[in-house]
């Protein structure tokens, strides 16, 4: 492992404080997340991960810009203070995309072994919350020209009471977990509110995912190749 100067270490816990993921971690679990990490070089066009392999280690950018593809098409770059190369950890599955240094890039990198034990197993595994992305799954390539709709005679305005309570319908979602409050209420404040009638689908099965919903009145059928599953609502 390398061993950070005084001055790299306080840059290393700056990124982590900053990052939201770890926000919430106590002063101990903080402690042992950064005495894990390694710092990694890497020059401009040199490969960190590659699409296909085994996941061995999780990354946060600390310096730099590395690039997400798939097969030969970048769908994203990252920067410092992002993370990739949870996914393949948390599922014990392939890479989804490969990852390069798009200029020099320097990354605190987490061993198999340690991200397992720290985020995974064990009474004290750390309390974080790591939701599914887009910018590094196979889902990204086969929707990024897609455009969301707004629902006809759908509208933004709310009342204090209605933002409140889709708060308090949301802070426990895994999306949300980790967004500052300021996030939030953006959020929350770009939600659109609509109707929707009796006997229309809200959702297909099949479709694209294009809305996320909070129901503030009714209920919902939940159907799975058309047997009914479940009822949701307020």
């Amino acid at each position: 492992m390398d061993h950070f100067s005084k001055k790299s270490e306080l840059d290393v816990q700056k990124i982590l404080r900053d990052l939201p993921l770890f926000r919430r971690l106590q002063s101990d679990d903080f402690k042992s997340l950064k005495d894990n990490l390694t710092k990694e070089n890497f020059t401009k066009g040199q490969f960190i991960i590659t699409e296909g392999d085994a996941g061995d280690k999780f990354y946060i950018v600390a310096e730099g810009a590395v690039s997400i593809r798939k097969g030969k098409q970048e769908i994203a770059q990252l920067g410092p203070g992002d993370y990739f190369g949870e996914a393949a950890l948390l599922s014990d599955s392939a890479r989804l995309a490969s990852v390069l240094a798009a200029d020099k890039v320097s990354v605190l990198s987490l061993t198999r072994d340690k991200f397992n034990e720290l985020f995974k197993s064990g009474n004290k595994k750390l309390k974080v919350a790591f939701a599914k992305r887009m910018a590094v799954s196979a889902d990204t390539a086969s929707n990024k020209n897609y455009t969301a709709s707004i629902p006809a005679g759908a509208t933004k305005t709310k009342t204090e009471a209605v933002k409140q309570f889709i708060l308090g319908a949301v802070q426990y979602n895994v999306l949300f977990m980790n967004l500052t409050p300021e996030h939030t209420r953006a959020l929350i404040d770009e939600m659109y509110k609509t109707e929707i009638k009796e006997g229309v689908s809200a959702i297909v099965q099949g479709d694209a995912g294009d809305n996320l919903y909070v129901v503030e009145e009714g209920d919902f059928a939940v159907y799975v190749n058309q047997a009914k599953v479940a009822i949701r609502g307020k």
